[in-house]
């Protein structure tokens, strides 16, 4: 069903609603579709040059949480649709790794900052020992990240200890309490 034309640069391409065809043919350049199949809208991006098109999207529309997500053409067929990581729903940790977050926080030696730039209520009451109030660990995917040196190896250690909705960090180095250096963090995966 065509409801209407959008215009991208200087083509003007139909806006198409409940596509059910997954055929790369079925899309052209700058055509914004609703794929009903894998419930995202789409914008479909080419170029006439090389004739290779790729497809940007949200998915999970229709339960309020979208996702950010794209494919790309492989023999003829369009690939399964990919996360596209971005901001609001990655980091790069203190490792250098990027890591799916959608809550996280960066506990550094005199502050606890969320990936949104909220400030947690964040105390150190001794050497190497941190205590975070209204923070919950996400321990789903992965919970902490240590900075590491050029061989691999984290700079310290840290245990992580949950009582309720506070959190309490202690650093350790070479078994010996230790705070975390200016310009290092940890990475916490938060609820």
């Amino acid at each position: 069903m065509t409801v209407g034309t959008c215009g991208f640069g200087t083509d003007l391409s139909p806006l198409v609603l409940n596509v059910d065809d997954k055929t790369l043919d079925s899309f052209k350049s700058g055509e914004l579709s609703y794929l009903s199949f894998d419930d995202v809208s789409a914008i479909t991006l080419a170029t006439r040059e090389s004739n290779s098109k790729g497809q940007l999207g949200l998915r999970g529309l229709k339960n309020g949480k979208a996702d950010l997500v794209l494919r790309v053409p492989k023999d003829g067929k369009f690939t399964p649709w990919v996360s596209v990581f971005h901001g609001g729903n990655a980091i790069v940790t203190a490792a250098g790794n990027i890591k799916y977050a959608l809550n996280s926080a960066r506990l550094r030696n005199d502050a606890c900052i969320t990936q949104n730039g909220t400030a947690l209520v964040h105390q150190r009451t001794a050497v190497g020992t941190y205590t975070i109030q209204n923070c919950v660990l996400d321990r789903n995917q992965w919970v902490k990240e240590l900075p590491i040196d050029e061989e691999g190896q984290p700079l310290f250690k840290a245990a992580l200890t949950q009582s309720g909705t506070s959190l309490t960090v202690k650093v350790t180095k070479d078994g010996k309490a230790y705070d975390i250096p200016d310009g290092l963090w940890i990475d916490l995966h938060l609820i």
